[in-house]
């Protein structure tokens, strides 16, 4: 028998995948069902199968949002349509509202930095990347701490 408040614990605690709620509760529901099948006592408890079974379903879901939202490596939803080249980069129109939509789940401390970087003159562009983050930094006048977090969701947007 599965635990019904166990399913709702962990659907609840996946708010972070910012998957709706119907949706997290039958993912979790249906991977503890899965998993409960496939229970063996001398292997451990119930309860270790089904909640490391409901959050590898939840990030599965997660991963296959993320890639599907891949443009190119590049994330895409805080700039407006004219910051967006129109040349043979971007192909389509739905790979524009894929790339626009992928930098409005960004916080607002690194939607400033990606409109910074946007927004750098084609002629600094051939610098060092270190130096145009620092840069950045500098007009922005953010301690590192700040700054250097707000880069590392930036770049996490191009690794997943």
């Amino acid at each position: 028998m599965v635990p019904i408040k166990l399913i709702y614990k962990e659907a609840h605690r996946a708010a972070w995948t910012k998957l709706p709620w119907d949706d997290r509760l039958g993912i979790a529901s249906l991977a503890a069902v899965e998993a409960e099948q496939h229970f063996d006592p001398a292997r451990g408890a119930l309860s270790t199968l089904l909640v490391t079974a409901i959050r590898n379903a939840l990030q599965n879901e997660v991963s296959k949002n993320r890639t599907r939202h891949k443009y190119d490596g590049v994330q895409v939803s805080c700039l407006l349509e004219s910051q967006i080249p129109a040349d043979h980069h971007i192909p389509c129109p739905e790979r524009q509202a894929i790339f626009r939509d992928e930098l409005e789940h960004l916080g607002e401390d690194a939607k400033a930095v990606v409109n910074l970087a946007l927004h750098t003159p084609p002629a600094t562009r051939n610098k060092k990347p270190i130096n145009i983050l620092k840069g950045i930094q500098d007009r922005l006048g953010w301690p590192p701490h700040r700054f250097y977090s707000a880069v590392n969701e930036v770049k996490a947007i191009f690794t997943t």
